[in-house]
This record gives structure tokens, sequence and C-alpha cells, in this order.
């Protein structure tokens, strides 16, 4: 059974089974998700229920964040590189972490520790939730912040593999925002380079990297219809000097009906 879905097949899904619903069939429905919460997890369900009741939020509130998360993904990003230098260095003294006693003589500590993957994941959900309430130019902001961070590391293939982060849709919503927010003579330069072909197109057709999205993901990020989409894929499969590259990021798209191309 497929695991994934979407967010857009996924919302379209439960908007088409709530739509029938009565206010009380509703309610019903929403006690039997709180209900299923375990004990440690209620106080969280109700604030997220309650953050989004109409009365509540502010879009000043959400720009005034915005800059403090940003300022929190560039204090991360320091200490990791700070962190990752001091163990470079054999300076092992400057972890906060690290215990001599814990440790063999062959060991070494992690380049990025359990609390920085924590901070990372807590700021990727930060840029979801600007994302999924349709703040898509401060949620672009974040993640341009958020992949800077993980693509300088060298050792992102770790980060990536111990983040609780599902890094391809991550990337994919990230795509969305630069597509919905660029000018159009500049969207499609824009679009490949967030879309990073020069890493996903290391893979031929039988190996793709999973972590990277394809275009179908982008699509599927948002409910909302991409703009002038016909035009730009005529364009966008004809986009690289390697062939295979594109290859390699369309092949497996959905087939399009009428309504999209």
């Amino acid at each position: 059974m497929n695991t994934r879905i979407a967010l857009k097949p996924y919302l379209e899904t439960i908007t088409k089974d709530c739509s029938g619903l009565s206010k009380q069939e509703l309610t019903r429905v929403i006690l039997g998700l709180a209900k299923d919460e375990l004990t440690s997890r209620r106080v969280p369900f109700l604030q997220k229920f309650q953050s989004l009741l109409p009365e509540n939020g502010s879009k000043d509130t959400i720009m005034a964040d915005v800059k403090t998360i940003l300022n929190d993904i560039q204090a991360l990003k320091e200490s990791i590189v700070e962190r990752i230098e001091a163990i470079e260095t054999g300076d092992y003294e400057q972890l906060d972490d690290w215990d001599w006693e814990d440790y063999h003589d062959d060991d070494e500590p992690d380049y990025i520790n359990d609390e920085q993957m924590e901070d990372l994941a807590i700021l990727f959900q930060d840029a979801e939730n600007l994302f999924l309430d349709d703040q898509i130019e401060d949620s672009r902001d974040l993640y341009a912040a958020l992949f800077n961070l993980i693509d300088e590391i060298d050792d992102y293939r770790l980060i990536q593999s111990e983040l609780e982060v599902d890094i391809r849709e991550e990337r994919a919503r990230y795509a969305r925002c630069v597509y919905d927010t660029s000018d159009e003579n500049k969207r499609l330069d824009e679009f490949a380079a967030t879309m990073t072909l020069d890493a996903s197109g290391r893979y031929n057709e039988r190996m793709i990297d999973e972590s990277y999205p394809l275009l179908q993901d982008v699509i599927d990020a948002r409910q909302h219809e991409m703009a002038a989409l016909q035009s730009f894929y005529i364009v966008w499969k004809n986009f690289s000097p390697i062939p295979v590259m594109i290859t390699c990021l369309v092949y497996r798209m959905k087939p399009w009906n009428k309504t999209k191309l």
C-alpha cells in the first residue's frame, strides 16, 4: 500500500468527503480525531485546532515572525558550521554534548547533533505552515534559507537521512513557491535552479533520487492550478543540454487531462 500522497489530492479527497456533512456530522468527525490523539498529543492538537479557527491568527504576526525565523535559520547554520569545524580540527572539548568517557578511541561525534536536527525540523515546520496558509512569498524565503543551509553542509546526505521531514515534499513546496512567485521571464531559470537538476540528474531512468521531486510533485503541492502550465511544460521538457536530466524528472509524471494541459 502506498503511504505517500501529495497535498493536492489529499486535500481534494478530504474536501469531497466533508462537503456533504452536516455541522453535527463534521463535529463528530473532529471529535473522533481528537479522541484518537495520545494523551501527550492532546494539547498540541488543541493548539493547532484553535489556531485554525477563523477568529484566530494575524497576518501581521506571521510577517513579523518571518524575520525571526530567518534569523533562527542563520543562527542554526552558524552553530552547525562551528560544530563541524571543531570536529574536523579535533577540538572536541568545544562540543557541549561530547564526553570522553562515553566514547571509544575510534569514535567521532556526529557532525550534527540531535538538538540541531530537532531545531531544523521545527524550522521546516514553520516554512510548511506558511506554505499551507498561502503565505507563498514568505514561505519561499524560508525554504530558500533552509535549503541553502542544507546544501552548504558537506554531510548533507546525513541531514536528509536523519531529518524527520519529507525532504522531497519540502523541495516540491519550495519549487512551487518559486514557480508561483517568479516573473514569467525568469520563471524557467529560477525553477530549474530550485529543482537542482545537477544533483537529481545524476541518476538515469532506472534510478531516481527519491529526495528530489518530479514536476508532478510540484503540481500536486498546492490545490491551486499552476499558471500557464501548458506553455511552461513545452519549454521545460526541452530545457537542458543533457536530455536524460529532464527525462529523470518527468518520465514518471501522471498523465495530464485536458484541464491541466
